[in-house]
């Protein structure tokens, strides 16, 4: 196994833990060393668009902060007693600990200790979360198995089917930069076409909604970070799934996106195609005002993009059948297990000479992005520098992201791929001012 550096994914603890922070009245409380939840107020909050970590995320983390002794002698104890404290400064709807590497490697009894204060009357839940079980987007999945069987223990019964309810799994907080733009984005687009989305995370997302879960007529993955957890729900509630490998971007991909769910729930169609035709002439306005810029400015270009699969596909899908651009080269930088998926069934209707590449090691990325010599570079602030040297335009767009502020803008959908016309013709024109 060859070393990695400077990879673009946080460790499992940290996908957890931004995971729990996401979800208003859950109060994560980490078992493990000082610097763990350090540097997830770093790298998933000040190093990813300058976002905030919540009521009780960031330096305000509940931490068991274990040294030397807790190692030698176990750390349950120093568990048990940040529990008792959390529980008198928080007042939250669930108290989540999540346990690292160290608290795992020598034992720790994390589970007796959440049932001991539940026994106190305070809802508690765990998560092993590792950094050796994997990267954030594992952390993501750790955490909402645990929390959907919280949430799900806390559901009225019967069980009812709410018509047109919609889980959305896939897009990961705390990883995904624009995580909170795209569920807001999504949002509207389903509630317009007649549909209910239940996001889970960000805005106006509490305890309460995850209780909804089983009610559900229908769960959506838009990555591969979401297919195992919406199979679990298939066979712990019977919901049914639907499993997409990226998020849309623009009017083409969103639509057929809708019609696949009206697909799946029986859904009058009719509703999803009228809602989709203002959308496109709305769309449609917007870019053509966009259109005597492309042409005097000369904007189209070819492109290279580094990023997760759900992102880097999405995109790569609109500039290339919406404005234009030609790909030179897409690195995938969160499933390298995919790495035998031939090209065509990731984007079909693109040239085959596309480099498509699987790799997390950030200078091997930094490598190909130079070979590729693009127009552009969609990537990491990492990124920057390659694009300096190679002349190129550049947009960040995937972790680490400091060099611009991202609270709820995102790229998904109709309004979305305008977003992303604005920012990519931005840092195009600013490239053609500076030569």
């Amino acid at each position: 196994m060859k070393n990695m550096e400077s990879l673009r994914t946080q460790c499992a603890l940290q996908g957890a833990l931004s995971a729990a922070n996401a979800i208003g009245g859950v109060i994560p409380v980490v078992h493990s060393t000082a610097g763990c939840a350090y540097q997830n107020y770093l790298a998933g909050g000040l190093a990813n668009g300058g976002q905030g970590a919540g009521l009780a995320g960031g330096l305000a983390v509940p931490s068991t902060n274990i040294v030397e002794k807790h190692v030698v002698f176990g750390g349950s104890a120093r568990l048990r007693e940040q529990l008792k404290n959390a529980v008198k400064v928080f007042e939250g709807k669930l108290f989540l600990v999540l346990s690292g590497c160290t608290p795992n490697l020598v034992g720790d009894d994390s589970k007796a200790m959440v049932e001991e204060i539940e026994t106190q009357g305070y809802p508690a839940a765990y998560v092993q979360a590792s950094g050796f079980h994997g990267s954030a987007y594992t952390g993501y999945e750790l955490a909402v198995r645990s929390l959907v069987d919280f949430a799900s223990k806390k559901t009225a019964s019967p069980l009812t089917t709410v018509k047109g309810l919609i889980n959305i799994f896939g897009i990961v907080p705390g990883q995904d930069t624009f995580w909170q733009g795209e569920l807001l984005s999504l949002s509207r687009e389903f509630s317009a076409a007649g549909l209910i989305l239940n996001p889970l995370f960000g805005f106006n997302q509490t305890v309460e909604n995850w209780k909804n879960i089983p009610h559900a007529s229908l769960n959506l993955s838009l990555s591969t970070w979401g297919s195992g957890i919406v199979e679990y729900l298939k066979e712990k509630f019977g919901t049914p799934a639907l499993k997409r490998s990226f998020v849309p971007v623009g009017a083409e991909d969103t639509k057929q996106l809708l019609l696949d769910i009206a697909g799946k729930l029986n859904f009058d169609e009719k509703q999803i195609n009228n809602h989709a035709e203002k959308k496109e002439q709305e769309a449609d306005y917007f870019i053509s005002q966009f259109a005597e810029a492309y042409f005097n400015f000369n904007f189209q270009t070819d492109f290279s993009i580094a990023g997760p699969l759900s992102q880097a596909v999405g995109i790569s899908r609109f500039l290339a059948y919406n404005l234009g651009f030609t790909p030179k080269t897409i690195i995938i930088t969160d499933a390298p297990q995919l790495k035998d998926e031939p090209i065509g069934d990731i984007l079909p209707h693109i040239d085959t000479k596309v480099n498509v590449f699987f790799t997390e090691d950030g200078n091997e990325i930094s490598g190909l992005l130079k070979k590729g010599n693009p127009g552009l570079i969609l990537g990491s602030t990492i990124d920057r520098i390659t694009a300096e040297e190679k002349g190129a335009a550049h947009l960040s767009i995937s972790l680490p992201v400091s060099d611009r502020i991202v609270l709820n803008r995102g790229y998904a959908g109709y309004s979305g791929a305008l977003n992303l016309i604005e920012d990519i013709g931005t840092v195009l024109l600013k490239r053609r001012t500076q030569k």
